[in-house]
Formats: C-alpha cells, structure tokens, sequence
C-alpha cells in the first residue's frame, strides 16, 4: 500500500475544504486536500456569500474573481413574494446591500456576492493549483485513527481502486454533513436531523420578462391552497435570468415525492403562472433539513468544520459562509501549532471559539425558519385551505375599509420580520469571541441595541477589527482590514507610537513570530482622512491593537510605555500558550 506524508491533510474540498487549504498554502504549512470527487461541485447549492466572507476571499485576492462569476450587484437587490411570477405581487424587501433595514453601508470593504457554489468553488479549487497547492480529486478517505505520535486515514483512490495511506500531524474533516471524519472520532451532535424534507429543482427556463423589472435574488410564491410553510415554492437566481434553483418542500410521511420529468414541468409552469414557458430540468433530488451542531468540533489531533459540525437550514444564507470562517479561525493556528512557534494548547481554542458561533447560527436559522409563515399567515392563509378560501383572504389585501386595513397592517408588520433573514447584517458580522485565543484588556464588547440586525463596530478583544476607510501613502483608499490580511500578526499604532515597531521586532524575534506594524494618522503609514479609525479604535494615538492572522483583535494596550515590550511579551505569550 503506498503512504502518503503530509503536514495537515484536508478530508473534502468544499468551501470549507478549499478555504481551509488556501489559507493553510498561504501560510506555507505543509497540507493536502482530498476530495472523493471528480472535480468541484456540479449543482448550485449555497448562493449567498456576506461582506465577512467576502473579507476572507479578499484577503486570498479572490474578490474580485468571485465579484466577475457572481450577479451583478443591482440584480439580487430584492426578496419578492409573489402569487405566482406572472401574477399579483405581494410584495418586496430589500436585502444584503447597504439600503435594506440592517445595511451593509460602511461596515466592510467588500459587498456581499451572489454566485452559487457550482461556480465558486471552482475559482478557489484552481487558485489553490495555482498557487503550488495539493489536492487530489477521486479520492474516498474510509476511515480515520489516531494516537499521540499523528493521523493516518486509508483512502481509495475511485479512479484506480487502490488503495493509499495518508498520515498526517493533523487532519481537518472538511467532509461535509455525512461526515466519516466526526463519526470515525465520535463527535456527537445536539438537534433534530431531517426535521424538514425539500425537493430542488435546476432548471434553465426564461423568466426575465417576469422578474427583470424587480430584479432578485430570491422569489417566493403563495398561491391559495398552497402548503403553509414557504408556500408553493421558491426561485433562487442561478443565472440572470434563465437559470433557476426551485425548491418545494414535502412531508415524507406520505412518502417519496414524484420526480418525474413532466410532473415536476407542470409543478414549475403552474407557479410561474404560464402554462406555456419553456422548462428544461438540469438537475431533480431531495434533500432533509437538519437543525445539529456537535457539542465538541474537535477530539486529539483531528479538527471538523463546516457542514461536518453544523447542519442547518438554508434561512439566513449561513451556510458555506459559516464553513469557511471555521477553516479562517483554524488554519493559521494549525500552521503555528505544526511549526513549533506555538503550544498545542492554541489548537483548543478553535473549538471554544467556533462552537458557540455554529450554535448561534443553528438558533438564527431555526428562528427565521419560524418567522418566515408569518408573511402567509398575515394574508389569512392558514394549512388545510381551499384554494376558495385562500383566494378570498387574498382579495382582502386590495379591500377598501377595515379589514382589508387590518391585512395590510400585518402583511406590512410580516415584512419587517422578514428582515432578520435578509438583511441580518449584525448577525453576519458582528459576532466575536469572547473567550479563546484573546488577551482581556479591559475593553469589553457591547453589542448594538438589536445585534441580530444592527452591526456595531468595535475594537475590543475578539472581535473583528471594524473597516474603516484610510488613505495610504500612495494616495490609494484601503480599508484597515486590507493591512492585516496577510496571513501575519499585525498591530496597529498612531502618532506617539512608533516605538512599537522596535517593541514588535524584538516580540517578534523572541517568539518566532512575524508581527508587522502599521501607523496610522498624520506622517503614518496611512492616513486617518475621514476620521473613522479615530472613532473606533478605543485607544489613545499612541495605543496599540494586536489583530490576529484572522483579522480578529487578539491585545490591546491604551498607549505606548517603556513597559511596553513586556506587556505585549506577555500578551503574546498569552495567545501561543507559552511562558513569557
């Protein structure tokens, strides 16, 4: 049997898997990526791909060949709810972009993209080739052990039949939500599997003259007498405009769905109100909704993330945006952990960072799944309608007088709810950790009035560091998260504190760390020129912020001190898990 030997080997090649292998090349750690696969994926899958994601493909110098594969902007601006795409509009909602009701507008440097998974994974599948990376496609890892000394998985190679060891210092089970990866360590999971049951259908079929006008990411439509939960079905954009993901759900109590050809045509034709638009169907299945997150995404020297760990609904857009913040948070610990610059220890913190994120998404996720009836609910629909009746609570919503007022109300008041799910921009990016690989300094995290959809910038240790717009030398905009998203330590300074960059080399020597540093102000490095650093940065100009590899904020200190060297000794020591 031929052995393979490698630093950190990658079990899946999803977003996860890819991201986890970018940004492990990237650090120049020693890692191979596997896939059972052929090549990426072949269906749409995920779509929606947030400002903080975006932030971490930006980092890698993908965004903007995601920005030139994804929708143009202007064209996903709206979630429409309809009676059927050729029929009564119900309504619209803005959403993932600076005008909906949370709004994106400063709080990152990058927009949100909208490009289905078939068509991004490619894009991270060839840079990571590109860039000298490892990954081998057709290849079925079978099973996973492990001691003290390392990781070895036995893999098949489908192509050949043969047989391979692979072993590993580590191994990140990237595998998705049939992962062998956390079977084979014992990870268990809390939350229901399959509490919901959907089918989805690609098809190619030319809507634009019904959505073109109201341009869209997402159109829901809600036909009297249609099931009650999301209608009688959604249309994800694929492809402007004649690509299509549609997606019904169903009760597997009464047994499999019909996937016939003409069956699933006329379903499709019904819902967009045309009888004779032409459908071709690129790709039929099911699939089951789970609402399980692991209690642990780690055991020994075997580290899950993804679908692998968390398993959730598509409400909220979470999941491949989840997936690859995991492999953010893990590879660069992973990478100092295997070049002995940090304690193993650092490693825990992953888990104790990424855990509760993955249940907080879950929780998101399950409660816009609970909220998103409320839109049917508001036009009087209700399950077991005639398709009489529900017509009846439909023309209620044009009526003159009371109750047609009374409807309008709560479709108005259902819409608003909508916006958690849609435009849930302080979900999105402002979580942070409050325990892990951080340093308390004093300066604590104060979430917004409404966290889920407002965003709060702050600088406080484990969150993000906020954008704000600085102007360099070169006279050339960037935003603070574009200097320190080169894979390093980088800590953040102003006038009064250049003596940090002495300070830095000589932490940076004594640990084996790379630390750069920027000045920011008057004679800096950048220029602070619409004044929004200064009032976020919760240090005085010559303070000093520590931001972690994953542009999370790792120390801080008010100002610069002749005991300044020790302070960040020890911050540091802090954060690998060493003696200072």
């Amino acid at each position: 049997m031929e052995t393979i030997r490698t630093g950190v080997l990658v079990v899946g090649a999803g977003p996860a898997g890819l991201a986890a292998g970018l940004l492990l090349q990237r650090q120049g750690c020693d890692a191979l990526t596997i896939t059972r696969y052929g090549w990426t994926a072949h269906t749409p899958r995920a779509h929606h791909i947030n400002p903080r994601a975006m932030e971490l493909l930006r980092g890698l110098g993908l965004e903007q060949a995601v920005r030139r594969r994804a929708f143009p902007q202007g064209a996903v601006r709206n979630v429409v709810w309809c009676v059927s795409l050729a029929g009564r509009e119900i309504g619209r909602l803005e959403h993932y972009h600076s005008s909906g009701p949370g709004g994106y507008h400063d709080s990152s440097p990058c927009d949100p993209a909208n490009i289905a998974q078939h068509n991004l994974e490619p894009i991270l599948a060839e840079e990571l080739l590109r860039r000298g990376g490892k990954l081998l496609f057709n290849m079925d890892c079978l099973a996973v052990e492990q001691d003290e000394g390392g990781v070895r998985a036995t893999v098949r190679n489908r192509a050949t039949g043969e047989t391979v060891r692979i072993e590993a210092d580590y191994l990140v089970g990237a595998d998705g939500a049939n992962s062998l990866v956390a079977r084979d360590i014992g990870l268990e999971l809390d939350g229901p599997a399959g509490w919901g049951a959907a089918i989805n259908v690609w098809i190619r079929a030319d809507l634009s003259r019904y959505v073109a006008h109201r341009p869209g990411a997402l159109f829901w439509t809600n036909q009297p007498g249609s099931p009650f939960w999301i209608g009688s079905g959604v249309f994800v954009a694929v492809e402007p405009w004649d690509q299509w993901m549609v997606t019904f759900m169903y009760d597997p109590a009464g047994g499999e769905p019909d996937l016939d050809h003409d069956v699933l045509v006329d379903r499709i034709r019904h819902i967009v109100g045309d009888p004779d638009v032409a459908v071709e169907i690129l790709h039929a299945g099911t699939w089951l909704m789970n609402a399980q997150v692991a209690r642990s995404y780690s055991r020994g020297r075997v580290f899950c993330v993804g679908d692998a760990v968390h398993r959730h609904s598509p409400a909220n857009g979470l999941g491949a945006n989840t997936s690859m913040l995991d492999a953010y948070n893990l590879a660069w610990k992973l990478d100092l952990v295997q070049r002995g610059v940090a304690d193993p220890a650092l490693l825990e913190t992953y888990g104790v960072e990424r855990q509760p994120i993955g249940a907080a998404v879950i929780a998101r996720s399950m409660k816009s799944v609970g909220e998103f009836p409320a839109v049917a609910a508001a036009l009087g629909y209700a399950p077991g309608q005639t398709v009489a009746e529900g017509q009846a609570c439909l023309d209620l919503l044009s009526a003159p007088g009371e109750a047609g007022e009374q409807v309008r109300a709560r479709v108005a008041e259902a819409f608003a709810l909508q916006a958690y799910q849609f435009s849930a921009a302080g979900f999105e990016l402002g979580y942070h950790y409050p325990e892990g690989a951080v340093v308390d300094c004093g300066v604590a995290y104060r979430p917004s009035a409404d966290p889920d959809l407002i965003h709060r910038p702050q600088v406080c240790p484990g969150a993000v560091l906020p954008h704000a717009r600085l102007v360099g030398r070169d006279g050339v905009e960037r935003s603070t998260l574009d200097i320190v998203s080169d894979g390093g330590f980088h800590l953040l300074t102003g006038p009064g504190g250049e003596g940090w960059r002495d300070v830095c080399r000589a932490v940076a020597d004594r640990f084996g760390l790379d630390i750069g540093v920027s000045l920011i102000g008057p004679g800096g490095d950048h220029e602070d020129s619409y004044q929004a650093w200064r009032g976020l940065r919760e240090t005085g100009d010559s303070g000093a912020i520590l931001v972690r590899p994953d542009t999370h904020v790792a120390w801080m200190a008010p100002a610069f001190s002749t005991e300044a060297g020790e302070e960040l000794a020890r911050g540091v020591a802090a954060l690998l898990g060493r003696s200072s």
